[in-house]
């Protein structure tokens, strides 16, 4: 064969091609042959380029068996959300519908832990006043006909300290619910779910009106009316709608073999568009260009992408889906590595057990050989100062509160490393045995104690 055939032949392969899907399209019956030749021609084509900025955050078997908990409260959710917040993640898409109340929890790490202490130290203030109150007056540094005012100050002072006290034990109870929305709100850039019906429902009239108002898609032109089978959806509850920036919706259909090969990426519900769940975010990081929808693509209108502004045309086939470019590859391996969920809460747990360390190492009675003030109460200092700026973020949801705790994270993180590279792991344990020398023989194995739990509770500091 030479070489002007063999040209003339390969310009026959596109038409017939074009012919085959052109019968596959007329002849009814033959959808799952036509799904079959787009597996094959999606096999030939090159492997789809995965986007190293996208992290599959699951909660996996590692991460239900570390908290030993399911379903999960959502105030595991939450505390995830102040991990990426705090390490500056971009977005966080949720492809979980939470469109029911959940239980109250108990915080046991801050039961045990802040207000635990937080309770030793109105108890150990208290009886060191009122100890120099009575001191001073058998001293005769007070008079008797002062003593009544002093009393009352000190009454004033515990009235204050018990009050605190009462207030910060409201923390202990934790609304799940409106703990997840407030950490949403405090990261941001948190979209939540829509699920889109076939039938009309009756949702709470507010948290569908709200949903109607601030999830449907503004900036968008409708070049033609979206193909759709639904005509209402389901919203997440008021605590965590109100507090998300976004939300799209997560229905796929699938084929007859259980393949899902087509999206929608718009559609209309009540009169107002809606986005897919990955689509509003994606526009967003695009700068939000309006989208016109139109027979045949969805064109992003000046997307910034790469630095520059370009328009973004995506084909869609007659019914309005989009054909779904799979990775090469299953799920577990695509977009590799996925990070379970529980690396978050494993941060914000070390910090916890970091911050029990402290407060034991605190104790130990070799600080009084260092002069000055135990360098301990800095750090606990710090923690408290950046935990109340954590609640107070949380509440307001402001973002100079949500700026003030991060900066009160990073002076905490940044006092510890200095505390760490002062050398207290040796230049302690060097006092101890400098004053061992001096005790008398029946004292001396006390200070191996000493010096033992010191070790231990400092190195547990620095592991943590």
């Amino acid at each position: 064969m030479n070489t002007k055939t063999f040209f003339r032949r390969l310009i026959f392969i596109p038409l017939i091609v074009g012919g085959l899907f052109a019968v596959l399209d007329l002849v009814s019956g033959l959808d799952s042959l036509e799904n079959k030749v787009y597996d094959l021609f999606l096999h030939w084509k090159p492997a789809v380029k995965e986007s190293s900025k996208v992290v599959l955050l699951d909660v996996d078997e590692e991460a239900i068996d570390r908290t030993s908990s399911w379903p999960w409260p959502r105030g595991l959710i939450a505390r995830g959300l102040e991990t990426m917040t705090e390490i500056g993640a971009g977005y966080a898409v949720f492809d979980i519908e939470y469109v029911n109340n959940s239980p109250m929890s108990v915080d046991r790490e801050y039961l045990d832990g802040e207000l635990k202490a937080d309770f030793d130290n109105f108890a150990d203030d208290a009886g060191s006043n009122i100890g120099e109150v009575f001191n001073s007056i058998a001293n005769g540094d007070i008079a008797i006909k002062d003593a009544a005012d002093y009393g009352n100050q000190l009454v004033d002072l515990l009235k204050q300290g018990k009050d605190d006290l009462y207030k910060r034990t409201g923390r202990v109870a934790v609304e799940n619910d409106s703990y997840l929305g407030k950490a949403m709100r405090l990261f941001g850039r948190a979209s939540i779910t829509l699920n889109l019906q076939e039938s009309t429902i009756n949702p709470p009239f507010a948290s569908r009106q709200f949903a109607a108002d601030h999830f449907s898609s503004k900036n968008i032109v409708l070049d033609g009316k979206p193909p759709t089978d639904f005509v209402d959806f389901i919203s997440p509850i008021m605590p965590v709608a109100t507090m998300a920036e976004g939300a799209g919706f997560t229905n796929v259909p699938v084929d007859a073999d259980g393949v899902r090969r087509r999206i929608d990426l718009v559609e209309e519900v009540g009169g107002k568009p809606y986005l897919q769940l990955a689509f509003a975010p994606l526009r967003r990081m695009l700068g939000d260009p309006e989208i016109v929808y139109r027979k045949g693509s969805v064109l992003l209108k000046g997307a910034l992408y790469n630095g520059q502004k370009t328009d973004v045309s995506i084909p869609i086939d007659e019914s309005g889906k989009m054909l779904i470019r799979w990775p090469k590859k299953k799920f577990d391996a695509s977009f590799a590595p996925h990070v379970s969920f529980y690396r978050l809460l494993e941060y914000r747990n070390n910090e916890d057990t970091l911050v029990q360390n402290l407060r034991a190492l605190r104790t130990v009675e070799a600080w009084r050989l260092l002069p000055g003030q135990n360098p301990v109460d800095t750090l606990l200092a710090d923690w408290k100062a950046e935990e109340d700026a954590r609640f107070a973020a949380l509440d307001s949801g402001t973002g100079d509160d949500r700026a003030a705790w991060l900066s009160l994270k990073a002076k905490f993180k940044g006092d510890l490393a200095d505390f760490l590279a002062q050398g207290y792991d040796s230049r302690i344990p060097s006092m101890i045995q400098a004053a061992k020398a001096k005790a008398a023989a029946k004292d001396r194995p006390l200070y191996d104690d000493l010096s033992g739990r010191f070790t231990g509770l400092y190195t547990n500091c620095k592991d943590a």
